[in-house]
């Protein structure tokens, strides 16, 4: 019984070894497991049975020896060696099964950790694979964002190059006769008053600016205001508060991370929303929403508007800017010449300035001071401190007197200091707008007329003390034609009466 048990064990693992011989797929399946587990619950149960075969082995030679020491040369004795011999040889084969069975488990043991080490191999090269791929995934995703903002930037520039002039027929007989007064101020009422007045120099100039405020309807007649201040400050975004505060889908004024591309924005009143820009070279053009709409950080970032873009013309329908146009500014608070001069160009036609101070910036620095004491002097001077909230009403009054301090030392002359944060009302701010006194300027015109006039009546005087000392040459010359014309006679009848007694005498 016990011998064909074995045997079947044997017969089992080799059907399971060479029947079902598994592919090699570099992967260690729940059928290489199951076979390891019969290999060695088989050897375990050969191994169990060969120490039964070797105990009853012993048992036998045991009883064997027994029985020789006793004389007993029986039959008993014969069958019980037979016996003993066939222990021997099954054991023997039993031993080399288990070593064929342990070879097998082996050579599977083997390729299991051959199969395992493979399996970890590719595992390894699969994360380093992913890995790679994450990383591509990541680049391809940054080239398409920074392909998608080329695009938007080609298409935006594009879009600007082709803009069509913004004049209409009206603009352009506007821009006609503003023209033909400005040349006739600029070379004949100039020719006429420069020996009569110093400020005849400056004619050409007032009727320059005359002929700009003129053809800019966004200032013309109204409030100017300009936010200016040092980059980053928090001048736009107040700009957009008061876009923004009462129509939440107002269009707001794109920002940038970089002061050299920041473009000075007029914003003042109208109907609908409008977008307009004057080029470099003095032409004013009109843009679509969807254009201005692209002017973003990311853009502003990445061309430099400011070669295309002289200045921006907006026009919204908002409440807060009846009779006011807002200047929104790149900043005053560099050190580049070119934007400070980009700045000072537009802030010289504003009524009052409003200086940004970012209250986590601390008090004025240098630049700024002498930015106001060069180029902002006799205009009214606000201060406002933004980014206030989250600050304590006494860190607020501190920042108040630092600048107060600042000011004083410098010889800055300023209207009031307003503090200010992303959500302040925007009647705070109004409040002081609203209270700007603009002081009225007398018209170009007036004044050409009048200095005209006082020229006019200066050379009439001349022309009449002209004609008074021609009128005393005139009476002298005919009072001496008369003296001469009695000295003559007086002559001719000497003569007469000379000859008349050469005549009796001789």
């Amino acid at each position: 019984m016990i011998i064909a048990i074995v045997v079947g064990l044997i017969i089992g693992a080799c059907m399971v070894f060479f029947i079902k011989s598994k592919p090699k797929d570099n992967s260690v399946t729940t059928t290489d497991n199951q076979e390891v587990s019969f290999l060695k619950s088989s050897i375990y149960t050969l191994e169990n049975e060969k120490q039964k075969l070797l105990k009853k082995l012993a048992d036998n030679e045991s009883l064997l020896k027994t029985i020789q020491s006793s004389g007993d040369t029986s039959s008993n004795s014969n069958d019980l060696l037979k016996e003993i011999n066939k222990l021997k040889d099954e054991i023997e084969d039993m031993e080399d099964s288990i070593d064929d069975l342990e070879a097998k488990n082996k050579k599977i043991r083997s390729e299991k950790n051959e199969i395992e080490e493979n399996l970890n191999n590719i595992e390894k090269e699969n994360r380093e694979l992913l890995t790679t791929k994450e990383d591509l995934s990541i680049k391809l995703a940054t080239k398409v964002r920074e392909a998608e903002k080329d695009n938007k930037s080609l298409t935006f520039v594009n879009s600007i190059l082709n803009a069509n002039n913004a004049s209409d027929k009206d603009m352009e007989e506007l821009d006609r006769k503003t023209w033909e007064i400005y040349s006739f101020i600029s070379n004949s009422v100039y020719d006429c008053l420069k020996n009569h007045t110093d400020e005849a120099e400056n004619l050409g100039y007032y009727a320059w600016d005359w002929r700009n405020t003129e053809k800019k309807t966004w200032i013309k007649n109204k409030k100017v205001v300009a936010i200016v201040g040092e980059f980053s400050a928090g001048k736009t975004s107040i700009v957009n508060r008061i876009l923004s505060q009462d129509d939440p889908d107002a269009l707001l004024l794109p920002t940038s991370s970089k002061e050299t591309t920041a473009i000075p924005t007029y914003i003042s009143k109208s109907k609908d929303f409008n977008c307009q820009f004057y080029s470099p070279d003095g032409d004013l053009r009109t843009i679509k929403k969807e254009t201005f709409e692209m002017v973003t950080k990311s853009v502003l970032d990445k061309v430099n508007v400011s070669h295309l873009i002289k200045y921006f013309v907006l026009s919204y329908n908002n409440k807060h800017l009846d009779n006011i146009s807002i200047l929104d500014t790149p900043g005053f608070g560099s050190n580049s010449d070119e934007i400070i001069k980009r700045t000072t160009d537009v802030v010289k036609e504003a009524h009052a300035l409003f200086w940004v101070i970012d209250i986590n910036a601390g008090d004025l620095n240098q630049t700024s001071i002498k930015v106001m004491k060069d180029h902002l002097n006799g205009v009214p001077l606000y201060f406002i401190i933004n980014k206030t909230d989250g600050k304590s009403p006494d860190d607020i009054e501190k920042m108040k007197e630092h600048i107060k301090k600042t000011a004083f030392d410098n010889d800055i002359q300023f209207k009031d200091i307003i503090s200010f944060h992303k959500d302040e009302k925007v009647e705070v701010l109004m409040k002081y707008i609203n209270e700007i006194q603009i002081e009225e300027q007398p018209p170009l015109m007036r004044y050409i007329l009048d200095e005209l006039n006082s020229w006019i009546k200066k050379k009439e005087k001349e022309k009449n003390d002209l004609r008074k000392e021609r009128k005393e040459i005139d009476d002298t010359i005919d009072i001496r034609d008369d003296n001469f014309n009695f000295i003559k006679n007086e002559i001719s009848s000497s003569a007469d009466t000379i000859e008349r007694l050469v005549k009796i005498n001789f």
